[in-house]
């Protein structure tokens, strides 16, 4: 279940479990999923039994939504925001501009869309705290390195980012002391 096409198959699984468990579980309350496959898989399912069964008010957490896409990828979007705005009462992002972003590239209301801050993802990594010389900042998915390169270019200490977005080399450009690229699984 690692690789595509599992990845889909475990989601529908996945989504399947959650909607044989509200089912069969008659206490008030909503059902909180992940914004991810197994979250819409849900939700589809709930719009598909709504008319004999009561559906269930769903909220999804750590919704990481695409920049709108084009072919397949963009019948899932169109599905994923239909979904959201048929059947998800409430998404939780990650990112302060997420929800306006996804709301004007999906045409879901803003209201559907609850900001919360971004936990750490390190708790089960060992690691230590030392002084480099440097900041460093990684990762692909969701980061606002515009806000930390703004904030980086008024300060003169050397700022190391790990991505290949793209753009944020050029957001960097300017400032010789922040350095932008891609790096290894073993580097990063």
């Amino acid at each position: 279940f690692g690789k595509p096409p599992f990845n889909v198959a475990r989601d529908v699984v996945e989504g399947l479990k959650i909607w044989l468990v509200t089912v069969t579980d008659t206490r008030p309350g909503p059902v909180l999923t992940y914004g991810l496959g197994s979250g819409f898989t849900f939700a589809f399912l709930q719009l598909v039994a709504s008319p004999s069964r009561r559906r269930r008010t769903h909220f999804m957490f750590a919704l990481l939504l695409n920049p709108k896409r084009h072919g397949l990828a963009g019948l899932v979007d169109s599905l994923k925001a239909f979904l959201l705005k048929r059947v998800i009462d409430g998404a939780f992002v990650w990112g302060v501009t997420d929800g306006p972003a996804y709301s004007q590239s999906y045409g879901v209301p803003q209201e559907k869309f609850i900001f919360h801050h971004y936990h750490t993802t390190l708790d089960h990594v060992s690691y230590t705290v030392s002084d480099g010389g440097y900041l460093f900042a990684g990762g692909n998915a969701h980061r606002d390195y515009r806000t930390l390169i703004e904030a980086a270019a008024k300060v003169n200490y050397p700022l190391f980012i790990a991505t290949t977005l793209p753009g944020i080399k050029e957001l960097a450009a300017p400032y010789p002391h922040i350095e932008v690229r891609g790096v290894t699984h073993e580097e990063y």
